[in-house]
């Protein structure tokens, strides 16, 4: 049986002594959640399509009939989170986009309903409470609810034992932005990327396709963010600017307000690309937290000076200045829905794209191998003098790339290092590129991440001066594999 608002008074007088909702006074505009029933109905037919895009693969193109509804800084990918998270229906820490694209029949039964919540939120505008299992959260339910009063479309009810609504009035971000610290005496590889960055971005985002994020979404389309970042990419690759990287993120504000950003990771520095008109900001120190609201401030006419700004990553997981700065770490990334695979082998002759390997010098000439899985590269090897008594050893490092259940990939490496000196000469002479020699081991399993199998490139071949004892250790035991993310 369903019952209506008054069904919802009623459980409101149960759940005595909910707290009182802060009063807020967003602007009302689109991007604060301000639409008109056709406006809504738009979103949630957005909605649909994405999610029939996630679970059928069918693509689609969509437009809003409200001109601002087709601007780059407008998405409704995230306009339900806020509340969902009010609604202790999401944690903080969740990465939404990762549970929404995950295998439904891999995750666990609290990411199930986590994605189940997002869907019906996206889907059907719905919020659904458990007031046994979910005490608080139906509490926090009951008070939107009356403060809500009577909103145009406001519908309530109980239905399995949850307590139901739809059209629920959204709530928007109200986590401040940081200040971060600027950055000074850059090394002149990293002065002179910027300066190219500078130049060339307005001119990527001048040329690019016009297809905004939430059309991307839907359409499989490449956006004009994505395609600014492909040509900084491609910038920072034909200068060989040795540790850097990019990442795209997403600044998102109000409740359908997202700004997409590039940050470009340079040594003693990052810097925010605007991904919609190739501005930039920065330098800013590495431990600094991420800021846009200098891009931000470009775009007053949708966002509002002041108000909370949240910074997402492409999996959807809230990113901090340490977070969102990419670092070789032991363990599989979260924000990359499993299974990982590596890049499978390609065709002879296929075009290998422009890349970087974080950490290895811009003039080495270490490259990827498109005829091994994962397009491991050979070994690069350094001679490490041993303390004191102790022989030298030859530190040796493989990298290749995997592939998440979305098509994105990341670098992995694995280490290995031999007791022995990497070639014959000096003990403390140069290391090496080091050619390769099967590996027929069956694939490892990761300590820290059971679900991954890994199976690390072939070894390296020791150079002429090994004596017959000498020995490979991949460390930790089993070879682990680091991602850098």
């Amino acid at each position: 049986m369903i019952s209506r608002w008054t069904k919802a008074l009623a459980l409101a007088a149960v759940f005595a002594g909910a707290t009182t909702a802060l009063a807020q006074s967003p602007p009302q505009t689109v991007f604060y959640g301000v639409l008109s029933e056709t406006e809504q109905t738009e979103v949630q037919a957005w909605g649909i399509a994405y999610w029939t895009k996630v679970e059928a693969g069918t693509l689609s193109t969509h437009t809003f009939s409200n001109p601002a509804m087709n601007s780059h800084r407008f998405n409704p990918f995230r306009g339900t989170r806020a509340t969902l998270e009010n609604l202790k229906l999401l944690d903080a820490a969740d990465c939404d986009k990762a549970i929404i694209e995950s295998d439904p029949g891999s995750i666990d039964a609290v990411s199930a309903a986590k994605r189940q919540a997002l869907k019906d939120a996206m889907v059907l505008g719905t919020f659904k409470t458990d007031p046994v299992a979910n005490p608080d959260g139906t509490i926090e339910h009951i008070q939107k609810i009356l403060d809500a009063g009577a909103v145009q479309g406001l519908v309530v009810y109980t239905e399995g034992g949850k307590l139901t609504s739809e059209k629920l009035p959204l709530d928007i971000l109200i986590m401040a932005g940081a200040n971060p610290e600027f950055a000074s005496e850059l090394p002149e590889a990293t002065i002179q990327a910027i300066n190219a960055i500078l130049v060339a971005a307005p001119g990527y985002a001048l040329a690019a396709p016009n297809v905004t994020e939430f059309q991307a979404l839907v359409s499989g389309a490449i956006s004009k963010t994505d395609d600014v970042a492909a040509h900084i990419r491609q910038l920072l690759f034909d200068m060989q600017v040795s540790w850097s990287d990019l990442g795209r993120y997403d600044a998102v504000f109000g409740v359908y307000g997202s700004l997409p950003i590039i940050i470009v990771d340079l040594p003693g520095a990052y810097i925010v690309v605007d991904g919609t008109n190739g501005n930039i900001d920065g330098p800013f120190t590495p431990s600094s937290s991420i800021d846009a609201l200098g891009l931000l401030g470009h775009h007053l006419g949708e966002y509002a000076n002041g108000t909370g700004v949240i910074y997402y990553s492409t999996g959807g997981c809230t990113v901090s200045a340490l977070s969102a700065r990419k670092r070789w770490n032991p363990t599989a990334p979260g924000n990359y829905p499993p299974p990982f695979n590596p890049q499978p082998v390609a065709p002879p002759g296929t075009p290998v794209p422009p890349y970087i390997i974080p950490g290895v010098p811009g003039t080495s000439p270490l490259a990827v191998r498109p005829d091994r899985p994962g397009w491991f590269t050979d070994w690069l090897c350094t001679t490490v003098p041993g303390p004191g008594l102790f022989s030298p050893s030859c530190d040796c490092s493989s990298y290749g790339q995997y592939l998440d259940s979305t098509g994105s990939w990341i670098w992995v490496r694995v280490r290995c290092i031999g007791n022995f000196p990497c070639a014959a000469g000096p003990p403390a002479g140069p290391g090496g590129i080091y050619p390769a020699t099967p590996d027929t081991a069956p694939p490892r399993i990761n300590p820290d991440y059971p679900g991954l199998p890994i199976k690390p490139p072939p070894f390296p071949t020791p150079g002429p001066a090994v004596s017959p004892g000498s020995s490979w250790k991949c460390t930790p035991a089993p070879p682990r594999v680091e991602f850098y993310y």
